[in-house]
């Protein structure tokens, strides 16, 4: 279970697997993802600011199935489906993204915490 509500310097990492089944047009397959994710308070700092935080770029696993050819690279063990417990082989895929994976931050100052009641164990 992750504590979605933890701050930034209590939380742990943790793998989020997101499944989606893939668009075929001629010989490219495509799929579109969109992942919201929560941004974690961060303990205030004395003149506030922002702060820059990383994300790890995401793998890109194909598991190929059906009598589908597979590509070579790299292979993990990986949930075959949601929920499940079974393993399956997967290819990790290079790709080329478009977006970011960096988010800048509000950083509160300790007053600040104070006016949006932010609980002293986050401070």
């Amino acid at each position: 279970m992750v504590d979605i509500e933890a701050s930034e310097k209590d939380a742990v990492p943790h793998t989020v697997h997101v499944y989606s089944s893939l668009n075929r047009t001629e010989n490219l397959l495509s799929a579109s993802l969109t992942l919201p994710f929560h941004i974690r308070y961060h303990s205030p700092v004395p003149h506030g600011g922002y702060s820059t935080v990383q994300l790890g770029a995401p793998s890109l696993l194909l598991h190929c199935q059906n009598g589908m050819q597979c590509v070579q690279g790299e292979r993990i063990h990986a949930p075959c489906r949601p929920c499940s417990q079974e393993l399956c082989q997967w290819v990790n895929l290079a790709y080329k993204t478009v977006s970011e994976f960096e988010v800048k931050v509000l950083v509160f100052t300790p007053s600040m915490a104070d006016q949006v009641g932010m609980s002293p164990s986050c401070i």
